[in-house]
């Protein structure tokens, strides 16, 4: 079911440009020096977002987004799995 106005789901390209001029987005040298904890972060934000597409789903308007979401959702359920056999430690909280 289609939930919102189409107008009210657009993002200005003014807003696109903004985020891409955040200084905090941007990657320092620093963030790189630890290959596998960027993997895990990888990992946990794709976790996330398997939760959060299906929300983005059942609020789209359109069925092209739709579809977009849908195999959007698939390819990182995939990327998921290849980073599980990969890394098969992956997904446990680290202790100490």
């Amino acid at each position: 079911m289609m939930k919102n106005n189409p107008t009210t789901a657009k993002v200005s390209e003014q807003q696109i440009r903004a985020l891409f001029q955040r200084e905090d987005l941007l990657f320092s040298p620093n963030q790189h020096e630890d290959p596998i904890k960027e993997i895990r972060n990888i990992y946990w934000y794709e976790k996330q977002l398997i939760i959060a597409i299906p929300l983005l789903i059942s609020s789209a308007n359109t069925l092209e987004l739709v579809e977009s979401l849908t195999v959007l959702l698939k390819c990182t359920k995939a990327h998921i799995k290849k980073l599980e056999k990969k890394y098969p430690g992956i997904g446990q909280i680290p202790k100490g």
